[in-house]
């Protein structure tokens, strides 16, 4: 057994705006004001980690990082009540992110199984004096999950490769799109503000299975399927359509 340690390394980026965030913009779904003061995120920290070699039975790893997000860019809705939507491109403030990440390879005969488990606390520490949108100090950064993980089994029998895996995303907060609909719509009752329109999201797990086959030197063919089990849950906002299960099969020809 053999272990690998790093030393913790500071870290500092920096990202300006996208073309055309600081610029105004109108459409059919909203209005986007300008914002010519719209700064670049910068993000400055550190991480460590620890990696643990079996052998050629594989490898386990862990890791710690802690950084402070400032000037977070994000999409906020000005007034949640207007119709089309009043938006703004605006910078959110000082935002801490630390977590751990552990992940893992290990190799028995045929079989291999990999693992990576991830806790990520994003919380915001301090308000631009300009922001609008629907975070307060102590709030989870929106879309940004707790926990997440996933695993993957690989079964390697000769000409054949088998892998199956799941993918598990923690429950994460966004705005409830369905609720805002319904409020400009008149179907719904409306918020105070767009923090009135906060959801709690479920977690979710979601299957794929994939399957390759060599037939001959020059040819293989695939079997892919993504969500396996036709999951419906909602990954992002309730307004995006989930696709479910996709299914993919081919031939493969390389000369």
């Amino acid at each position: 057994m053999q272990r690998t340690y790093s030393r913790g390394k500071g870290q500092d980026a920096i990202r300006p705006p996208t073309p055309g965030q600081r610029s105004a913009q109108a459409s059919a779904f909203n209005v986007r004001l300008a914002n010519p003061f719209l700064g670049p995120e910068r993000q400055k920290g550190w991480d460590g980690g620890v990696d643990v070699i079996l052998g050629r039975w594989g490898v386990i790893g862990a890791t710690y990082y802690h950084q402070i997000a400032r000037d977070l860019i994000q999409f906020v809705v000005v007034d949640p009540t207007s119709s089309p939507q009043l938006v703004q491109y605006q910078n959110v403030g000082r935002v801490k992110n630390s977590g751990f990440e552990f992940e893992g390879t290990i190799n028995v005969g045929m079989v291999q199984l990999r693992g990576q488990f991830a806790i990520t606390k994003s919380r915001v520490q301090q308000l631009a004096p300009d922001y609008t949108g629907e975070l307060i100090v102590g709030d989870q950064v929106t879309i940004v999950p707790r926990h997440t993980a996933g695993l993957s089994v690989t079964l390697t029998p000769e000409q054949t490769n088998i892998t199956g895996g799941l993918t598990y995303v923690g429950s994460w907060t966004n705005l409830d799109r369905f609720a805002q609909f319904s409020c400009f719509g008149g179907t719904g009752p409306c918020q105070a503000s767009t923090r009135g329109y906060l959801k709690r999201y479920d977690g979710f797990v979601k299957f794929n299975l994939s399957i390759s086959r060599q037939l001959s030197p020059a040819l293989s063919g695939f079997l892919a399927v993504d969500d396996l089990t036709n999951n419906a849950t909602t990954e992002f906002w309730n307004q995006v359509a989930v696709p479910g299960r996709v299914g993919m099969l081919g031939i493969r020809v390389s000369y």
